[in-house]
C-alpha cells in the first residue's frame, strides 16, 4: 500500500509537472509568434500586442538595429536596415527551434519519472 500511495503521489506531481510545462510552452510560443509577426512587419506601434515583458527587448533591438542602420547609411551610403532585420528573424526562428526541443526534453523527463520504478529513485 505505501507504494501505491507512494506512486498515487508522484503521479499528482508529475502531472502537475507536465500541465505546468505544457501551458508555459503554449504561452511561449503565442508570444514568441506575436513577437516574430511584429519583427516582421517592424511596425513600432504594435507594441502594444505584445506582451509587457517582451515590449523592452522589441525597443532595444528596434532601436538598436535603426540606429546601425543609420550610421551605415550616412557612413557608406549603404541601406543595412533590410538585412539586418533578416538577421533578426532568422535569430527568432532560431529560438523557436529550441523552445520546441525544450519541450521536448521535459515531456521526455516526465515520462522517464512516471515511468521509472521506485527502486531506481532511491
Amino acid at each position: 500500500m505505501k507504494n501505491f500511495n507512494f506512486s498515487l503521489s508522484r503521479l499528482k506531481s508529475n502531472t502537475l509537472f507536465l500541465y505546468f510545462n505544457f501551458s508555459l510552452f503554449y504561452r511561449l510560443l503565442i508570444e514568441y509568434n506575436c513577437l516574430y509577426k511584429i519583427c516582421c512587419s517592424w511596425d513600432v506601434n504594435r507594441l502594444d500586442e505584445l506582451p509587457e515583458y517582451m515590449r523592452l527587448c522589441f525597443l532595444v533591438v528596434y532601436n538598436e538595429v535603426n540606429s546601425i542602420g543609420r550610421d551605415v547609411l550616412k557612413t557608406k551610403n549603404i541601406n543595412m536596415i533590410p538585412f539586418l532585420k533578416k538577421s533578426v528573424l532568422e535569430t527568432l526562428s532560431q529560438h523557436k527551434q529550441n523552445i520546441v526541443r525544450c519541450s521536448a526534453y521535459v515531456v521526455r523527463l516526465a515520462n522517464d519519472l512516471a515511468t521509472s520504478p521506485v527502486k531506481q529513485l532511491f
